[in-house]
This record gives structure tokens, sequence and C-alpha cells, in this order.
């Protein structure tokens, strides 16, 4: 394995101990929006989940720049969830 390839497998395993050591979601989002940044350097992503009433998607966590997307949108305008 190159060491690219290790140091991706470290910043996994930081980032999985990371989270799994968060008690709340906001702490959760946090550690996504930080850590997940170094294992995708060259992109922009977020985080999104789906609200208790299940009637709107809501972002939570965002990385990189240039990201075009929305904040928040309903289930039902996205096609992957659409098919499962």
């Amino acid at each position: 394995m190159s060491n690219a390839g290790v140091d991706e497998m470290l910043m996994l395993s930081e980032t999985s101990d990371f989270l799994q050591a968060c008690r709340f979601l906001d702490e959760a989002c946090a550690v996504i929006s930080t850590l997940v940044q170094p294992l995708f350097p060259d992109c922009s992503g977020s985080f999104h989940i789906t609200c208790t009433s299940r009637n709107r998607v809501e972002a939570v966590a965002r990385w990189g720049d240039g990201l075009h997307s929305v904040e928040e949108f309903q289930p039902h305008d996205c096609w992957a969830l659409r098919r499962g």
C-alpha cells in the first residue's frame, strides 16, 4: 500500500474514532466538516439529514469551496431518495 493509502486509512480511522465519541448530532457534524476535507482535498460536499417529520432534508455539514447545493429540500425532490 502506498504512503497515500496508509495516510487515508489513518484519517478514516481517526474520523471513525471521533464520530464514535460524539454524544450529540452537532458534535458529529463538526467532526464531519473538519475531518472529511483532508480525505477529499479537491472536492466540495455536504452532509444532509432528514428532519424528524420526514418532510425536509437539510444540510448539517459542508466542506470545500464552490459547493452549489441547496441548504434544504423536500425528500421527493431528490432522485436518489425517491429510488430508495
